[in-house]
């Protein structure tokens, strides 16, 4: 899975940003809060600025982040069928 392998690690963070649920520039307190962040696409992270997320925002960044890692998963699970047929 992609939290098993530092190169799917890796292709995960590609273009995402470590979102602030509550923006550490109005909420300096929660900064280092594992409970207020996660990881997001960049473009709306970025878009958003110093607002804080909408329950709307974290779902969609939620979903988002499983399509993206099941994509990974799929991926890698496809290349070692592939190298387990050629041995066969």
């Amino acid at each position: 899975s992609v939290s098993d392998c530092c190169i799917q690690s890796a292709e995960f963070w590609e273009g995402k940003d470590i979102s602030h649920i509550y923006p550490r520039s109005t909420h300096p307190h929660l900064a280092n809060e594992v409970t207020n962040v996660m990881p997001e696409d960049a473009s709306p992270n970025r878009a958003r600025g110093a607002e804080i997320m909408t329950d709307a925002e974290i779902e969609i960044a939620h979903a988002d982040n499983t399509a993206d890692a099941n994509a990974i998963d799929a991926e890698f699970i496809a290349q070692l069928d592939d190298m387990l047929f050629a041995f066969i």
